[in-house]
């Protein structure tokens, strides 16, 4: 569910930005109406519930719909996950409940009614002249901040002035309306200027630090300080296009850097959310880095395909739209980004961590677990006359190695810990030193390989080697150390040498026992606890084996054969596991997992595609007069249809330049924190990137190209007096 909740956020936010958008390109397309509207004596309130009003109208009809379909995908996703999981001990039961149905229908209503609302603000305020004759009046520049300090001043003098007039209606609107609002006006300009959000940054940074401890929280106020600064660096005179570019590039280096890992900002907790913030800020910072240098950017596009002959003067026209609209450009170019930095991210993390467990170290190269009843045991050499007779038989081919091992359950204790907790022992013999694929991922000191442990293990009874789950694996988002649990904080899972440790186990008889670790084995879940050899196990008051190893040629079915050793050994209980296919099962199931979740955000991915649909759509009437005089001068509907794909192409192909860029550099970050240290490599799926990548241009293009087919129906002289 956290993990739905968090990847789905960023659908969630793409679908504000296109509502948003929508909204903005209505306001656009009626801005000679707005204008009329105010001529003729509505007021700017009265345009915002207008809009609002309209915008209900689609909310209602748009959440009651997106319920539904929300019950159907959960639906199928449990489905799915019902057949992923199907042979573990997990059950998933699809639950409808119409409470969850209202509260999704709700928060649909009201994200969407903030929105509109936000959007209708924004478009209600225009200049009458202006919009009457669809001009684009300059931004005013903003008042000095000592003139808006001296505001609140200057409005409460006139409400005395008032006052001692005998005018209290007048006096009290200019103390309780006026006042308030242009102290407002004052913080934010402040706001708008840099130094609160310094303050704040600097704030939100130090409680995530000193008092909350949370990675995402120091992260945020960082980011808002590096914003505040380039809006402080404007302030003072620096140009918009470095001031914000530095700021941008700074969120950009911040959170794609492992400058956040060192030294006490490492001992930081984390969680799913830092995620969405990351994914926020590395995405805001290209975009505002984009929408600053954009002329530069379309520049080079436009001259990329103006080497192309003909389509020089397409190339040029296609780019003077969205540079004239930055705003809206950077919104589609944001929801296009933040969806395909998701998804590409977490293609990009799931391949790598689906090589968390190596199928042959993890199972030690064998293929066959074969476990004996306590309390009906099977000796050693019982077991091994069975396994003859089978392959005497022909039932089963004849193994390439046996090795036995004593399990045991344990109590045990290392320095740090104020008490013994439950662990376990598995004690091997020489057949298992000698047919072993275990890999050791961290080694103690005195020892130069692998080999010497092993070596030393198989000799001296006072050595033990640990699993990797008995270490400190702090920054493992699956690591979750209880009280009761055994580990050795002194060894951290990232450490490939370490100090021999001293560890207490207790016999069978109670006593307690001094055992020295030597070395951490790899990830190998079959093989838990702490391995020492035979004589070790003996000390302890553990004899004869439990647990019995088959490794077999490659071309055996292991299902057959143990099938056939359970039903050879059905009066002893014994009790068969296939660890490599068990071992290659898991990883399928987290794989088909992950798959469900990029299928999931790709359902976002069609809002960001919707959007360039609807953009262009809008586009085409909005501009139905530019269409006119670009063919009244001589460009051929082919033409100008080329100018409509390649505006989208830009804009699908940056999202995709950006998305993918920021999402591999988070995927590595995370990679470094968490995996390079034991071992695993770093694995983008190069092609399935590309099948995303070209799945999403294409899509792009159709999707422009559908309404780019109206504008040949466009004819010339209608489109010249369009209005």
């Amino acid at each position: 569910t956290t993990l739905f909740i968090t990847f789905g956020t960023f659908s969630i936010f793409s679908g504000i930005l296109l509502i948003f958008l929508i909204f903005t390109v209505l306001a656009a397309e009626r801005k000679s109406e707005l204008g009329m509207s105010r001529a003729v004596g509505l007021q700017r309130a009265d345009l915002v519930r207008q809009f609002v009003t309209e915008g209900l109208a689609y909310n209602f009809l748009a959440a009651a719909i997106g319920a539904a379909l929300g019950v159907a995908a959960a639906l199928l996703l449990a489905g799915t996950l019902t057949q992923i999981l199907g042979d573990s001990s997990l059950n998933i039961t699809p639950r409808v409940s119409p409470r969850s149905i209202a509260i999704g229908f709700m928060l649909g209503l009201v994200i969407s009614f903030i929105t509109v609302s936000l959007s209708a603000i924004r478009t209600s305020k225009v200049n009458i002249i202006a919009a009457i004759r669809d001009l684009n009046l300059p931004v005013p520049e903003r008042l000095p901040q000592w003139t808006l300090f001296l505001r609140p001043f200057v409005v409460w003098r006139a409400a005395l002035e008032q006052a001692g007039q005998g005018n209290g209606r007048e006096a009290l609107r200019l103390f309780l309306l006026a006042g308030p609002k242009a102290i407002l006006n004052f913080w934010g300009a402040l706001f708008a200027r840099g130094p609160v959000l310094i303050v704040l940054g600097y704030l939100f940074a130090w409680l995530g630090v000193n008092l909350i401890n949370q990675a995402g929280v120091y992260g945020l106020g960082v980011s808002m300080f590096l914003i505040g600064i380039g809006q402080l660096l404007n302030w003072i005179g620096l140009p918009a296009r470095w001031s914000y570019s530095l700021s941008g590039l700074a969120l950009i280096l911040y959170w794609s850097l492992p400058t956040r890992e060192v030294g006490r900002l490492s001992e930081l907790e984390t969680n799913q959310g830092d995620f969405f913030i990351s994914g926020m800020f590395l995405v805001g910072g290209a975009i505002v880095l984009f929408l600053y240098n954009a002329d530069a950017l379309l520049n080079i596009f436009a001259g990329i395909l103006g080497r192309l002959g003909g389509l020089f003067p397409v190339a040029r026209t296609a780019i003077a739209y969205p540079l004239s609209t930055k705003g809206r450009t950077a919104t589609t170019l944001a929801m296009f980004s933040l969806i395909i930095f998701t998804l590409v991210s977490t293609a990009t993390i799931s391949n790598t961590f689906s090589n968390f467990i190596d199928v042959e170290s993890g199972s030690g190269g064998y293929d066959i677990l074969a476990q004996s009843n306590p309390f009906n045991p099977l000796t050693d050499e019982e077991f091994r006359i069975g396994v003859d007779q089978l392959v005497s038989n022909g039932t089963i081919e004849q193994p390439s190695a046996i090795a036995s091992a004593v399990f045991a359950p344990v109590q045990a204790a290392s320095p740090s810990m104020d008490k013994f907790a439950n662990y376990a022992i598995n004690g091997v013999g020489d057949e298992f030193f000698s047919s072993q694929n275990l890999e050791l991922s961290s080694i103690a000191e005195g020892y130069q390989s692998a080999d010497q442990v092993w070596s030393a293990l198989s000799s001296d009874p006072s050595l033990v080697v640990v699993d990797s789950f008995s270490v400190d694996r702090t920054g493992d988002p699956t690591f979750q150390a209880g009280e009761d649990t055994f580990m050795i904080s002194s060894i951290k899972a990232s450490d490939t040498t370490f100090d021999p440790v001293e560890i207490q186990i207790t016999a069978a008889d109670g006593s307690q026992n001094a055992f020295k670790v030597i070395g951490v084995l790899a990830t190998a879940p079959s093989f838990y606890g702490a391995m020492m050899n035979t004589e070790a196990a003996q000390n302890l008051g553990y004899t004869g084996g439990n647990r019995y190893f088959l490794r077999l040629s490659a071309d055996t079915d292991v299902q057959t054969d143990a099938n056939a050793i359970e039903a050879n050994f059905n009066r002893s209980g014994v009790q068969t596991s296939l660890l490599k296919e068990d071992l290659r099962d898991s990883r399928s199931s987290i794989n088909s997992i992950f798959y469900l979740i990029q299928g999931f955000i790709g359902l976002g991915l069609l809002v960001g595609i919707a959007a360039l649909g609807v953009v262009t759509i809008r586009a085409v009437v909005e501009r139905r007069q530019q269409i006119g005089v670009l063919r009244a001068i001589g460009f051929q509907r082919s033409m100008v249809q080329g100018i409509f794909l390649f505006e989208s192409l830009f804009i699908a192909g940056l999202g995709v330049v950006i998305g993918f860029g920021l999402a591999i550099t988070f995927a590595y970050n995370l990679y470094l924190q968490v995996a390079a240290d034991q071992g695993l490599p770093f694995l983008p799926p190069w092609v399935t990137l590309a099948a995303i990548a070209a799945s999403i241009l294409v899509a792009s293009l159709i999707t422009a190209w559908l309404p780019a087919r109206s504008t040949s129906k466009i004819v010339i002289a209608e489109a010249l007096r369009y209005e």
